[in-house]
């Protein structure tokens, strides 16, 4: 199923798309959030970068999103 199939708006597919993108690029230079103690360490405990989609594990996911809060207020972590 496409996004155009479901009728999503040119709008919210390229805001998807763009999230997308970021999501994907993030694990190869992430970023620890403002409010680690420790930065390094932090860094330290993210998983493996993942080489194809298959690999991406729930602690890509939760670093990225903690990223995402952390550099962007709550209600636009999800577009920018």
């Amino acid at each position: 199923m496409t996004l155009e199939s479901e009728d999503k708006s040119p709008k919210t597919i390229r805001c998807y798309t763009h999230v997308a993108r970021k999501f994907h690029a993030w694990p190869a230079e992430p970023i620890a959030p403002l409010e680690a103690a420790d930065p390094r360490a932090w860094l330290d405990r993210l998983p493996t970068p993942p080489e194809g989609p298959e690999d991406y594990r729930d602690g890509h996911v939760k670093a990225s999103i903690a990223d995402r809060l952390a550099t962007t207020s709550p209600g636009n972590a999800n577009s920018n």
